[in-house]
């Protein structure tokens, strides 16, 4: 049976890294659900398929984790014991928050640009090449395994978070605006 206290990357078989090979993973994810699907469990005890459902969610959880590169960022911090307190704690780099605040009034402005879906487009491209760019960030400071550049990891993966809302507003806009056609 799998263990329920393993780590995540444990258990894919997965060096923690933040660089995987999603392909590989979906691989361990789909042989891991079939050998642990509840339905196998069916003639079995029912402490055995309770703990095959267990297995189950486990499995689901982690690989939703490892699959998004955002959530498997605040993995990494979390095997580490690094927070990003992401509820009570504060950027304070006045250079992100400055073009949080031009993206987030280009975001209200695409409602009334002359055209609607060119602005919601140039506003998608520069949020995805803003996270692409922390990201990329964040894999080099993870790299270096070093404390101070871990408590600069923190600070990018609450960056990573407003621009993932961010992001997210825009898609919600774009549905939205193509809804009115």
């Amino acid at each position: 049976m799998l263990e329920l206290k393993q780590n995540y990357f444990e258990l894919f078989a997965l060096a923690p890294s933040f660089a995987i090979d999603k392909a590989n993973l979906a691989e361990k994810y789909r042989a891991l659900q079939r050998s642990f699907h509840p339905d196998n469990f069916a003639a079995k005890s029912q402490q055995q398929q309770r703990l095959a459902v267990q297995c189950t969610a486990h499995i689901n959880q982690a690989y939703q984790a490892l699959r998004s590169d955002l959530l498997r960022a605040e993995y990494l911090l979390k095997l580490q014991g690094a927070d990003p307190q992401l509820d009570s704690t504060t950027v304070f780099d006045s250079e992100f928050l400055m073009e949080q605040m031009a993206l987030r009034e280009a975001l209200e402005e695409v409602r009334s640009a002359i055209d609607t879906e060119v602005a919601l487009q140039e506003l998608q491209v520069t949020v995805d090449e803003r996270l692409k760019d922390l990201f990329q960030a964040f894999s080099n400071l993870w790299d270096q395994k070093d404390p101070a550049a871990l408590k600069q990891a923190v600070g990018i993966v609450q960056k990573l978070h407003f621009l993932t809302k961010l992001q997210q507003q825009v898609s919600e806009l774009e549905a939205e605006l193509l809804d009115d056609f």
